[in-house]
């Protein structure tokens, strides 16, 4: 399980230190540190430039925040932590080792429609271990497929999609996300979205206990907490 989520997110900022490999080292740590700490609350988005540039001799490294579609990935990474599915949404099987081992299934993230993240979602989840299960990405093109995923992520440019998804998944046990606070509100779990150039959700609780999703109340408290409405 990844680590638990800080509201205030790590200040970049660090004293100069003796060498520019340390400078580097010093400035990756940090780097993995606030983007785990502030991925969930309040992540000002900025120019893409990923992670570290490279720092000039015996100065420290410049530490930059992800890009909107990197921060989207890697909110997607830290819920999944923070989730408990129906037993039955994974196909575990026991071998005939002696003694018995079980062999956990994949989760299974999906996009649904239009995909926005390119390689950053493939990235982040790359080689990661969710509860002990590895990770699968898949893009779906129907909501059957998106069925026989345990998240799914429509984006707005997908309207329709979005309101096909909601009608199609209810009850299902998918954590389906979607940008704009309006999704939760029209019937889908997560609706992710910007505010001040940070990134923020809200989480529709009916919804996901419909689906018979458990929600850490550690990521309940960084959410916006609403309920469905009539759109």
């Amino acid at each position: 399980m990844p680590p638990p989520v800080s509201q205030t997110p790590i200040a970049p900022a660090m004293s100069k230190p003796p060498s520019a490999k340390l400078a580097s080292s010093a400035a990756v740590r940090r780097t993995r540190l606030a983007v785990s700490c502030a991925v969930l609350f309040g992540l000002s988005l900025v120019s893409p430039v990923r992670a570290v540039a490279r720092p000039a001799e015996g100065e420290a490294a410049q530490v930059h925040a992800p890009t909107e579609w990197e921060a989207k990935a890697l909110l997607l990474y830290k819920f999944a932590g923070y989730v408990g599915w129906p037993s039955e949404c994974f196909a575990d099987k026991t071998n005939d080792a002696t003694p018995p081992v079980v062999e956990l299934a994949p989760l299974i993230v999906g996009v649904l429609g239009r995909d926005p993240f390119g390689s950053d979602l493939d990235r982040t989840f790359k080689d990661k271990l969710i509860n002990g299960r590895a990770v699968v990405i898949k893009r779906c093109s129907t909501i059957e497929d998106a069925a026989k995923c345990h998240m799914v992520y429509v984006t707005s440019t997908e309207k329709a999609v979005q309101l096909d998804a909601i009608k199609g998944l209810a009850d299902k046990p998918v954590l389906l996300f979607g940008d704009a606070t309006k999704f939760a509100k029209r019937g889908g779990i997560v609706g992710v979205y910007l505010e001040n150039k940070k990134l923020r959700f809200a989480i529709n609780k009916n919804v996901a206990k419909k689906a018979r999703l458990e929600i850490s109340s550690q990521i309940l408290k960084l959410a916006v907490v609403v309920e469905t409405e009539p759109d």
